[in-house]
């Protein structure tokens, strides 16, 4: 564990060295030294009698600058339209959040009022519909319908769980002071409902598969709205009995909360700076599946602190003993689940190593036939598309049989893994090398502008595998004889038809060979000269 401790602390270092060269990083590691401070501030109470002034004054860049970085999340060009989008909307709501901030402080450090409800109250609560909308923009995996019912489920429990704690702790003693006008009843109601649809929102995105790119950014703004929300309660509870005081700690959970949602605006935009459209799919995560969990454990411990003071001793045994089977069974439940994950996991791994073994040979570890040809079939699909065209390559390795034959059969599966390699080298990214069988290998060529390129990788390849090969003390010299074609609107077939004429023509011409396909070759040529005069010797450009 201490092991693990020192990682993260060495990647935290690591992932604030890279944000110091940004300015969003910057403005990130202000707001932990500013919430830092502000936590003593509250805490101690170091503004004395004004602390309530200081505290609003301490919060007014607080909104401005999550908005900032969740508004220049949503104009990085690497993310999908609807991650774009779902940042706009979180950027508004804390452009809302930062309004309030400066209506309140106007208000009440400077007109020395506090007038509730006030335009204050417009913009704070402006943030709960507009923060909802965004997490419900954020894409994830289409989801089958028993994964849509568990999430049903799942969202009623975290419901449940959160709603019992509103209810009682602000909406039921609010509903009991009558001596409230009609407005302002419906502001403070208005507050741990909007908490409770902020939750939804929550909910949502943290049961949901959500795309790789956004999983990290949005468990920090989670645990931000979940500061927002533990704050709004405990405003309103303490509210409720004139309690609260500004700039004391309830005001930690806001100002922590949105340094929270600045630092997943900013590690959305570093992420989408470093990422590859292809990485960016859903991959079967849940961002968090605890939730409906504590929302159990959060609904038992509120009415165990109920029936303290409302139920008799009998009574509170038996619901003290309720709690503890519920607890039993659910967390049974959860080691079953977890047994399962790691179970399907295990299968994950499994079915990848098979899916791998089906399509790659295992002697060099190159596709096999069969991932060849749907690599050439989805070339050829792209090649309306482009100027290119892909090509193919055929090769047999001449007098490969002698090491067989001299050193035994491990000793030419380890000259096969080396020429192989060699093939590897000679081809780019993006080009398939294939294995078809024996010493015959298969190269597909993604895009080339004529023959005579893949003529000239071919040359590259036949000087490669004619280097020496050295094993066990002796020096080997192998050669190729390859055969060459390329689409001209032909299907993958008769492109593998006649890329293996052209090979067994330049294998027949004398080995060592090159040969370009062109209709006719290898079936009749007429004397054996005119069909040596159509390839090229290995090595020699024309």
């Amino acid at each position: 564990m201490a092991l693990a401790g020192a990682r993260t602390m060495t990647n935290g270092l690591a992932l604030a060295r890279t944000w110091s060269r940004d300015w969003g990083g910057l403005l990130v590691l202000a707001r932990v030294a500013h919430s830092l401070a502000f936590s003593l501030f509250a805490l101690f109470h170091w503004g004395g009698e004004s602390q309530s002034f200081l505290g609003d004054l301490l919060f007014a860049p607080v909104g401005l600058i999550s908005a900032m970085l969740a508004w220049r999340a949503s104009r990085h060009l690497a993310l999908d339209p609807r991650t774009r989008r779902a940042w706009k909307l979180i950027a508004l709501g804390q452009i809302a959040i930062w309004l309030g901030d400066i209506l309140w402080f106007y208000l009440e450090g400077v007109l020395d009022v506090q007038p509730y409800p006030s335009l204050a109250d417009v913009c704070y609560l402006s943030l709960y519909p507009l923060t909802f909308l965004g997490l419900l923009c954020f894409p994830g995996r289409q989801q089958s319908r028993e994964e849509r019912l568990k999430f049903l489920l799942d969202a009623l429990i975290v419901m449940l769980g959160s709603g019992m704690v509103v209810w009682y702790l602000v909406l039921r003693p609010t509903a009991l002071q009558s001596q409230s006008d009609l407005l302002t009843t419906i502001t403070s109601v208005a507050y741990p409902v909007g908490d409770l649809v902020l939750l939804l929102g929550l909910a949502r995105v943290s049961l949901r598969v959500v795309l790789p790119s956004s999983r990290r950014a949005l468990q920090l703004v989670a645990a931000g709205m979940l500061l927002y929300v533990a704050a709004d309660v405990a405003y309103g509870y303490l509210g409720l009995q004139n309690l609260y005081e500004g700039g004391g700690p309830v005001d930690i959970g806001w100002m922590v909360g949105g340094l929270f949602i600045a630092t997943g605006a900013q590690y959305q935009y570093w992420y989408a700076s470093r990422l590859r459209e292809s990485a960016d799919q859903p991959d079967g995560r849940p961002a968090s599946s605890l939730l409906p969990y504590l929302s159990v454990a959060v609904g038992y411990g509120l009415l165990l602190s109920a029936s303290r003071d409302m139920a008799g001793e009998a009574l509170q045994q038996l619901i003290v003993g309720a709690v503890a089977l519920t607890g039993g069974v659910v967390a049974r439940q959860f080691t079953a689940l977890r047994e399962n994950a790691r179970l399907l996991q295990r299968m994950a791994a499994l079915q990848d190593e098979l899916t791998y073994r089906a399509f790659h040979d295992p002697v060099t570890a190159l596709p096999n036939r069969a991932l060849f040809r749907e690599h050439l079939a989805a070339a050829l699909a792209r090649a309306g598309q482009q100027q290119e065209i892909p090509a193919l390559l055929f090769l047999d390795l001449d007098n490969f049989k002698e090491v067989n034959d001299t050193l035994g059969h491990e000793a030419g599966d380890e000259v096969l893994r080396i020429a192989a390699e060699r093939l590897r080298r000679c081809v780019k990214i993006g080009d398939t090398v294939a294995r078809f069988g024996g010493d015959e290998f298969a190269i597909l060529l993604s895009g080339v502008a004529d023959r005579e390129d893949a003529a000239q990788v071919a040359e590259r390849i036949a000087a490669a595998i004619r280097a020496p090969i050295v094993f066990q003390d002796r020096h080997w010299l192998l050669d190729v004889s390859i055969g060459i074609t390329s689409s001209r609107g032909e299907t993958a077939d008769e492109l593998v038809r006649q890329a293996d004429v052209a090979m067994y023509a330049a294998k027949n011409a004398g080995k060592g060979r090159i040969a370009v396909y062109r209709p006719g070759l290898g079936t009749a040529p007429g004397s054996r000269a005119e069909l040596v005069a159509s390839l090229r010797p290995s090595g020699a450009l024309p």
